[in-house]
């Protein structure tokens, strides 16, 4: 029995300090990937919101309370923007800075009051991002619902099939979404018809798209059903994206769970040394250069966007940034500048990639690939599984916590024992 009760405290010890440290790791890495909260107040009062071209269909790109999906804004944003053949704005409960996923912070153009009033009618399209809060984004999800009933064609990017699901647009018809979310939204949604295996399903009046990036398929799709192939061929082009392929048929193999996708938890719960990056905003940046950055670095590193205080950043298509650090602090906090990497030729996402598997590993930077849905990945360079740190750091703490438990034991068992008088 006493032999029992040793194998069963080592075994114990073995596994709770690795579980408790990664769990309190875990938890750190998903507040700083999911920060609300935009840190820097905003100095001046927002701009005006955009005219917008009455002989031009309205895109209306959607971001929730709390944190929004950084790739599925910005890339079907820039696709729309890009087609120059649109009015494209962001859209919003309220005109204060909304939280991307990575740290990036958006001041929408309109507030769904603002826009139906400027509109008048129900816009042409609307294009719901990933949004994470789904319960807390209730103003959003009357939105939806309010012009999907009427005449606004709606496309989700993403899990933002969660929120389009929600609003009972889709109950019997089909729809995708992100491969590792599929699942769980099925059987919280049974009544739609949920499709596996393509980049985008067309049902109509509503149009879903896959993980991440497919939400550039959707958006080349819904810019030839509107525009025209010519048009959508030439936004691929100016994207030097390699999506066009998908245009006729959108059928793809279907990712699936496996124990590689295990780096992204060994990174957040045991990454406790993971590198500061920072972002320098400045006007006239390139908004699908900062949807690389944050959804590719931000799953494996701590990302900060920086400028002088109380800046607002107007982006090269036209978005509104607020910076959570300023120059001061991030040069006082010793973090890492990342460098501009405007290169022109090359898909953003390619060369962030590489990076991410120069700077980490490439596991970390193969996985950011998966979860982003992205094709055509390039050729990584870097350090392979067997130089992952944080493979090993769970076992160190395992041996760890043995030998403490093996030096408590043998002090206890020196300890001279008292004898009754």
């Amino acid at each position: 029995m006493r032999t029992l009760v040793r194998v069963v405290v080592y075994v114990l010890a073995f596994l709770a300090l690795p579980l408790g440290v990664g769990y309190f790791g875990l938890r750190s890495a998903l507040a700083t990937y999911l920060a609300p909260t935009p840190i820097q107040p905003v100095g001046r009062d927002f701009p005006t919101p955009p005219e917008l071209d009455p002989q031009k269909p309205t895109v209306a790109v959607v971001l929730g309370n709390g944190v929004t999906e950084v790739g599925d804004t910005l890339a079907p944003y820039v696709a729309f923007k890009t087609a120059g053949a649109f009015n494209v704005i962001t859209v919003a409960d309220r005109k204060i800075p909304v939280a991307l996923s990575g740290g990036l912070d958006v001041v929408p153009h309109f507030t769904f009051a603002e826009l139906d009033a400027r509109l008048g009618r129900d816009p042409d399209l609307i294009i719901i991002p990933n949004i994470v809060n789904v319960r807390g984004n209730e103003a959003v999800r009357n939105w939806v619902r309010g012009h999907g009933a009427g005449r606004s064609m709606v496309m989700s990017v993403c899990a933002g099939a969660e929120m389009f699901a929600a609003t009972g647009l889709i109950d019997g018809r089909r729809a995708t979404t992100h491969w590792g979310d599929i699942g769980r939204i099925e059987r919280s949604y049974p009544r739609v018809q949920w499709v596996r295996g393509q980049r985008y399903v067309d049902d109509g009046q509503f149009v879903s798209t896959a993980g991440i990036l497919s939400g550039i398929d959707g958006s080349l799709h819904m810019i030839d059903r509107l525009r025209g192939r010519e048009l959508a061929l030439h936004v691929a082009r100016a994207l030097h994206y390699d999506g066009a392929r998908f245009l006729d048929d959108p059928t793809m193999p279907q990712f699936e769970r496996d124990r590689r996708d295990a780096i992204v938890f060994l990174n957040a719960a045991y990454g406790w040394d993971r590198g500061a990056l920072g972002m320098a905003l400045y006007d006239g940046m390139d908004d699908l250069l900062l949807a690389s950055i944050y959804d590719t670095y931000g799953i494996s590193f701590a990302l900060s966007s920086v400028a002088s205080r109380g800046a607002l950043i107007t982006t090269r298509h036209g978005l509104h940034l607020v910076a959570r650090r300023t120059s001061q602090e991030w040069s006082a906090s010793g973090g890492t500048l990342l460098p501009d990497r405007a290169e022109g030729q090359r898909f953003p996402f390619d060369a962030a990639l590489e990076d991410v598997a120069r700077r980490q590993n490439i596991p970390t930077a193969e996985f950011a690939a998966k979860r982003l849905e992205y094709r055509s990945v390039p050729a990584l360079h870097g350090r392979g599984w067997l130089l992952v740190g944080t493979l090993y750091r769970p076992l160190l703490l395992g041996l760890v916590a043995l030998v403490v438990v093996f030096v408590l034991e043998r002090v206890v068992l020196r300890r001279p024992r008292v004898l009754p008088a």
